[in-house]
């Protein structure tokens, strides 16, 4: 991601520390719309590989149809969590705790459904719901941290539109849904 090129560059270091030939990994870092177009429409690139937003996703398919590259394409996806009455309700609730929250919830697998058989729903979400209370938020430093700030306001603005019209389409709030600014070290953009 273009706000965070350093990963990127430290994995490059080592797989050339570890001795691999030079050429068969390249970063080029840079923002989507000139790096990514620029290696897209290469001719001399074969091949891509892109994790990100569907919407990018199309947008690099289609620089790069006019010279037919090899294209593998991660996009944004919906993983749904479900929970049938026979799960084991304690292991079901830490399996979704962490799919919704790793790396802030920031990945493409992110659980970001959950689809849990009505007998067992009110037991369920109040498992959930006290574990998700428990949930330590601050710095990555932190080794007793679970969870850290987003990567930038513009994400935090993205995430609490996302809930706005989750309770404007009929969803309902049961812990959370906001940016939080009390207990959580200042300057970063925690939700």
């Amino acid at each position: 991601a273009e706000q965070t090129p350093l990963s990127a560059l430290v994995l490059a270091e080592l797989c050339q520390e570890a001795g691999l030939p030079d050429g068969v990994l390249n970063v080029v870092p840079g923002f989507g719309e000139t790096a990514g177009a620029a290696l897209a429409e290469n001719t001399g690139v074969d091949k891509i590989a892109f994790t990100g937003s569907t919407e990018v996703g199309r947008l690099i398919m289609q620089a790069a149809s006019g010279n037919i590259k090899g294209l593998t394409l991660e996009l944004g996806g919906k993983a749904p969590n479900i929970v049938f009455a026979d799960a084991d309700l304690e292991m079901a609730a830490r399996g979704a705790l962490f799919t919704v929250f790793h790396h802030q919830g920031q990945v493409c697998a992110a659980g970001t459904r959950l689809i849990v058989e009505r007998s067992i729903h009110d037991a369920f979400l109040g498992l959930l719901v006290e574990k998700i209370g428990r949930i330590k938020i601050g710095l990555p430093e932190d080794p007793s941290v679970h969870v850290g700030a987003l990567i930038s306001r513009e994400q935090l603005e993205r995430v609490e539109s996302y809930v706005g019209k989750g309770l404007a389409e009929g969803g309902r709030l049961v812990t959370g849904g906001g940016a939080l600014r009390d207990k959580v070290p200042a300057g970063g953009h925690y939700f």
